[in-house]
């Protein structure tokens, strides 16, 4: 991390501003999923602000690395904007695999706006172009998260279809990233369904995978899940110190627990079930064991 920061710093201090947007292209996943977006977005900022520098692929590139790092953080503004700016540059250079990036990122900021309409159809449009270009990586990905619309509209059956599509394929190019993807999903889609026994199943296999991967931000979401089953199956005091597991996660590298699924609110009243069923002092101190607890500890 240190080596590419001195490179990033290099790069922009002697105005090679497109070898550093390349480099973020290509070292992205790194930021995100080991907590350091808000690093990963400031170097693509300081990119897009000496845009005298940059081609039109490379401004496009900043821009989409500038939304997808945003996502899931508490400082940010919206990033359809950037999408948008990026979607069209990479049009008009008929960079079809780039833009199947850009449009599975402004896909994600539709679902976490609340657009699923609009969401859909980036997915869609990403999907396509995935398939197109032949880039089974991204397809792997960008089926999983095509099927996160039918399970907000707990079309089960279908959203299941998307993942299941999703997991073979990565299972087939060997896409750890995608593995989990799906296996994340297939819980989700359980856990909606009330059934917590196959849901813990599938969560403990996507950690199973992500735990080599030391990708704290999805560690923290399948602990989460974990943590709503175990309540919902009368582990209240598991449930609490998951809870308190996964929040320390999160608060370590700075990024705020998103729910996904079909009832994001039922987040909230799984937490406020837990602490119901136990008494101030039970529920603070397996919290706050938790919170104290190792990753392979929780």
């Amino acid at each position: 991390r240190d080596n590419l920061r001195a490179a990033m710093g290099w790069l922009l201090q002697t105005r090679n501003v497109e070898d550093a947007t390349w480099i973020g292209w290509r070292i992205w996943p790194f930021w995100y999923v080991r907590g350091y977006s808000r690093e990963g977005r400031r170097w693509m900022e300081e990119s897009l602000a000496r845009g005298d520098a940059l081609s039109g692929v490379g401004r496009a590139r900043a821009l989409v690395l500038v939304g997808i790092m945003s996502i899931g953080l508490v400082d940010r503004e919206p990033s359809m904007p950037l999408f948008e700016e990026a979607l069209a540059l990479f049009r008009r250079e008929g960079d079809e695999g780039s833009t199947a990036l850009a449009l599975l990122g402004a896909g994600l900021e539709a679902l976490y706006s609340g657009d699923a309409e609009r969401s859909e159809r980036h997915f869609d449009e990403s999907v396509s172009l995935f398939r197109r270009t032949n880039d089974d990586w991204g397809l792997s990905l960008a089926l999983t998260f095509l099927g996160e619309v039918p399970l907000g509209q707990r079309d089960y059956t279908r959203a299941e279809r998307y993942f299941e599509e999703g997991l073979a394929l990565s299972r087939q190019i060997l896409n750890a990233r995608g593995m989990y993807n799906a296996l994340y999903h297939l819980a989700l889609s359980a856990q909606a369904q009330e059934d917590y026994d196959r849901a813990v199943q599938l969560y403990q296999k996507a950690l199973s995978i992500i735990g080599h991967m030391r990708d704290r931000v999805n560690e923290g979401y399948c602990l989460e899940g974990l943590a709503a089953c175990s309540a919902e199956q009368g582990g209240y005091e598991r449930a609490a110190r998951l809870y308190g597991a996964a929040e320390a996660l999160f608060s370590s590298i700075g990024t705020p627990f998103h729910p996904f699924g079909t009832d994001p609110a039922s987040h909230q009243r799984t937490r406020a079930l837990v602490r119901n069923k136990l008494s101030e002092e039970r529920w603070t101190a397996a919290w706050a064991a938790g919170w104290a607890m190792t990753f392979e500890q929780a």
